[in-house]
């Protein structure tokens, strides 16, 4: 049986995953390669989940860790 906090390894792993692909593709833009609008693009749309997460897990894992 999946218990909720099973996700928390495959969530982190795509998080990770999403944060090293921003890097290339800052890195490729640095570099001169076109499309640094949509590496500036995804990066923002990552800070938006990566707060979201944080504060699900401040209200919903943490919590119950500490139970």
């Amino acid at each position: 049986m999946v218990a909720p906090i099973d996700v928390i390894p495959v969530i982190h792993n795509a998080l990770r995953a999403d944060m090293a692909a921003i890097d290339r593709s800052a890195l490729a833009a640095a570099r001169g390669a076109p499309g640094l609008a949509l590496t500036v693009e995804s990066f923002r749309f990552f800070d938006e989940i990566l707060a979201l997460h944080a504060e699900g897990e401040e209200l919903g894992i943490f919590p119950a860790l500490e139970a």
